[in-house]
């Protein structure tokens, strides 16, 4: 009996404290509300005048509200939680002009509804620095040295923020690999609006991005990137590609830039299905350092100054089926770039289909459609802007054109709309054959040479002037002495 109570009581035991571990186990931790406020007029573990007050009282996913307001401060996310503003543009937090205004260091930190700005030189409104799975998403921020900065992390969404007024760069990336940056709007920054560095496979994704001054979008030394949807504009260069390969530029919109897409010392990029129109060059394979091996198909490129422009010994890129119209010059190649394919294209309405400034050593064309070009295929030999047909000599790039077909180009020519003319030695603005004294010396040409000729004689007459005189008086002197002597002569015979 003894022993079965005991069994009993075993068994109940037992079921208690399974009871209480799943209990344990099914029941999440509440998460807590921490509400910030600098009116405040107490401070509990639940309300807080300050924002780092308010963090620093969080424990794992609680969240931080904060109320509208201007927060001076300098603030450290140390753990998981979710920090929330109020208002995006009511809620600010100003960090001074020092350090970083909210620095990151943990996962799972989802950062929203704020304006964040004033960080300090080369610092960051938000950094993000060795972490993962976090999340900045519908913020408003503006004069930082760099708005959102991202060191060794991972795994992050960067989306739907605001960004603008002069910083060094919008969102950056360094050595920060898969992280999703998508539908941000970026304004009016100075190196670049979101600027990857050794950094690989993120997806930049529906952002709008301009009036960058150097690069709306700027791959540096980072592969396997997804560049889609965004759209660049207003900037000197919108896409940059750059010592790098491997990335994927698909569904872009380029446009109002000095360069729509530029390729760097790249090779094995995928530029494909992108709209470029209204840049000086859409398409750009240069600077350099030659780019190589690049996919360039399906694109539409239209009213560039040029259409696609391959310089610099880019080689070896295949260039198919993209619709290039309406362009100043179609497909331009120069320096020595070669062993392209380009095929099945079609090259409609542009002033010059095909341009190069070096003659081709193998055929790179074919399967292309030529529609209603005002100029086929052109060879520039020396590089001077004039292609050989119309130009006087096609191998000096110091010669161009004989406008008045005089036999002398018109950077030789002082009269280059006059035939019957062509120099001016004097420079008094009368031809030679029409300027009666062509080097301006006073002197009528017609009488330069009978002068010359006179000035060049006269020491010779003068010698034989001198010559003639000594030798008269020296019969002078003969004939008097011969006088003398038949004087004495007859004295003596007297």
């Amino acid at each position: 009996m003894n022993r079965k109570i005991v069994v009993t009581w075993l068994c109940l035991i037992m079921q208690f404290c399974f009871v209480v571990i799943v209990i344990d186990i099914s029941t999440p931790v509440k998460a807590e509300t921490i509400w910030i406020d600098d009116s405040f007029s107490t401070e509990d573990a639940t309300h807080k005048k300050t924002i780092q007050a308010g963090i620093d009282n969080a424990t794992f996913k609680d969240t931080v509200y904060v109320y509208n307001g201007t927060y001076y401060e300098n603030i450290v996310v140390n753990k998981s939680i979710s920090l929330i503003g109020e208002d995006i543009y009511s809620t600010e937090i100003v960090g001074g002009d020092n350090g970083d205004v909210v620095y990151v260091n943990s996962d799972w930190v989802n950062i929203t509804g704020f304006t964040i700005r004033g960080s300090g030189f080369r610092k960051a409104g938000i950094e993000l620095n060795n972490v993962q799975f976090c999340k900045i998403a519908g913020n408003n921020l503006k004069n930082n040295s760099y708005d959102i900065y991202l060191e060794s992390s991972c795994y992050n969404y960067i989306m739907n923020n605001n960004i603008s007024f002069y910083n060094r760069e919008g969102i950056s990336l360094r050595y920060s690999n898969g992280n999703n940056i998508t539908s941000n709007i970026i304004t009016s920054s100075r190196d670049a609006g979101i600027f990857t560095y050794n950094s690989n496979e993120n997806i930049v994704i529906d952002n709008i991005v301009s009036s960058v001054i150097n690069s709306g979008i700027h791959i540096y030394n980072s592969s396997k990137n997804y560049i889609y949807g965004n759209r660049v504009n207003n900037s000197y260069r919108g896409i940059t590609i750059q010592y790098t390969g491997e990335n994927t530029i698909i569904g872009n919109i380029a446009s109002y830039n000095r360069e729509g897409i530029n390729l760097h010392g790249a090779e094995n990029n995928n530029i494909s299905y992108n709209i470029i129109y209204d840049n000086e060059d859409g398409i750009i394979l240069n600077d350099y350092w030659p780019s190589k091996n690049n996919s360039i198909f399906s694109n539409d490129i239209t009213d560039n100054v040029k259409g696609i422009f391959l310089s610099a010994s880019s080689e070896s890129s295949t260039i198919n089926n993209n619709n290039i119209s309406y362009n100043d010059y179609g497909v331009y190649l120069s320096h020595c770039s070669n062993h392209n394919q380009i095929y099945d294209n079609i090259i409609s309405n542009n002033e010059f289909s095909i341009y190069t400034t070096w003659i081709l050593t193998e055929d790179l064309f074919s399967n292309n459609v030529f529609k209603n070009n005002s100029n086929h295929y052109q060879i520039d030999s020396d590089g001077d802007g004039v292609v050989d047909n119309l130009d006087f000599d096609p191998n000096d790039p110091t010669v161009h054109t004989d406008s008045d077909g005089d036999g002398h180009p018109d950077n030789r020519d002082a009269f280059p709309f006059n035939s019957d003319e062509w120099k001016d030695t004097d420079r008094d603005g009368i031809g030679d054959n029409s300027d009666s004294d062509n080097n301006g010396n006073i002197i009528p040409d017609d009488f330069e040479i009978p002068l010359a000729i006179f000035i060049t004689l006269i020491p010779f007459i003068m010698l034989f002037l001198l010559f003639k005189r000594m030798k008269k008086r020296k019969d002078l002197k003969g004939e008097l002495s011969l006088s003398q002597n038949e004087e004495i002569n007859t004295k003596k015979e007297i």
